[in-house]
């Protein structure tokens, strides 16, 4: 889930924003980068993701419950 929500901005980020600062050093163009990537990354995608994702991330506890009954028997 991770690489699904950090490989678009990441993307985005060095085919937009990073041939503009072409005249500045690697550290400081991934000084730039980074806090931008971070910021849509936490605020942005992984929120929906996770709501997406609800079901499969959070099952529901019989779902845990069978399991667990039909091992013990």
């Amino acid at each position: 889930m991770n690489m699904g929500a950090v490989f678009p901005p990441v993307l985005l980020f060095t085919l937009t924003v990073i041939p503009h600062l072409g005249g500045l050093g690697a550290l400081v163009r991934t000084l730039i980068l980074r806090p931008g990537v971070t910021a849509i990354v936490t605020r942005v995608l992984m929120p929906r993701l996770q709501r997406f994702l609800k079901k499969w991330l959070y099952p529901p506890l019989q779902a845990f419950r069978g399991r667990h009954e039909s091992r013990a028997a």
